[in-house]
């Protein structure tokens, strides 16, 4: 999660995401018990968050972040499980430039030459964020790295049935995928921008925003906000009003939340062709037209 993203949509190829759904489904379907204790997060998430509009696709993804719920893995069988498995579908640690290895990421070369990594994470609001939780297990290799942000995923979340081809000719799986839902999306994302100002960040908030019914995400928002968590998911929707809307100092399309989303979805902020800046400042407007309309919805 410290890495630095690509700028725009040209370091996200649509096979390396369409790979990242196989590495997915080859995990869960290789993972046993412990699988009813994650839920996927990060850029590929919005593909099942989200309608999908080929005239205007989504980023995609390079990697699979995953958020366990360390709890449920405390008990020592299925952390032996989790880790045995990993190794058996032939994931590796990612190695950390200076020597050593990462204990929260791991990585797998697809039969199809792409190299994916899967990221654990965590949401634990006891917690800071960067801070790596440990399973209770003697000479364990695996942690989770903690974004307490993400504990909402816990309580908002959606299923769904995803169907792939399982790395390395094991075949055609369908399995249950739990998902965040646009709720703690958008207040993961939120965060996120807040915290390192990624393009990728921008995009993917601006995607959930403008390809998600209003009504949708209004109802979702509502629900969620009379919940014992609408102090943090508040916090999370300032974010938003703050990168992305207009308020009597800056009109919204000129916030950094817009700039960056465009920035990643058409490239080259700056520009010399006049169509091609007024394009961007219409897709600018229309994501921050897309955030006012959330936020004066919420009465935030």
């Amino acid at each position: 999660m410290n890495d630095k993203k690509a700028k725009d949509h040209t370091g996200y190829p649509p096979e390396q995401t369409d790979e990242c759904e196989r590495v997915l489904v080859t995990l869960l379907n290789g993972m046993g018990p412990w699988k009813d204790s994650v839920y996927l997060v990060g850029g590929l998430a919005p593909r099942y968050i989200a309608p999908q509009d080929p005239e205007r696709p989504h980023g995609g993804t390079v990697d699979v972040d995953i958020v366990v719920r360390m709890a449920v893995l405390a008990d020592t069988k299925a952390y032996a499980t989790l880790e045995e498995n990993l190794a058996r579908l032939g994931f590796e640690r990612v190695p950390l430039g200076k020597g050593g290895f990462f204990t929260w990421r791991w990585q797998i070369m697809t039969d199809k030459g792409h190299a994916v990594v899967l990221e654990f994470l965590t949401g634990d609001v006891e917690r800071k964020r960067g801070e790596l939780e440990k399973l209770p297990v003697k000479g364990g290799k695996l942690n989770a790295y903690n974004f307490p942000a993400l504990h909402l995923v816990y309580h908002f979340f959606d299923t769904v049935e995803v169907t792939a081809e399982l790395l390395n000719g094991r075949g055609v799986a369908t399995e249950t995928l739990r998902h965040a839902n646009v709720v703690s999306y958008l207040c993961a994302k939120a965060d996120a921008l807040e915290d390192r100002g990624e393009e990728k960040d921008a995009h993917d908030i601006a995607y959930c925003l403008e390809q998600v019914p209003l009504d949708a995400i209004v109802a979702a928002f509502q629900n969620a906000l009379n919940t014992e968590f609408a102090q943090m998911i508040r916090t999370e929707l300032q974010v938003i009003k703050k990168r992305f809307c207009s308020d009597d100092k800056t009109e919204g399309f000129r916030k950094d939340g817009p700039v960056k989303a465009i920035i990643f979805e058409m490239q080259d902020p700056a520009g010399d062709n006049e169509d091609a800046r007024n394009a961007r400042i219409l897709r600018q407007r229309s994501v921050s037209e897309a955030a006012e309309a959330l936020i004066v919805a919420l009465g935030i």
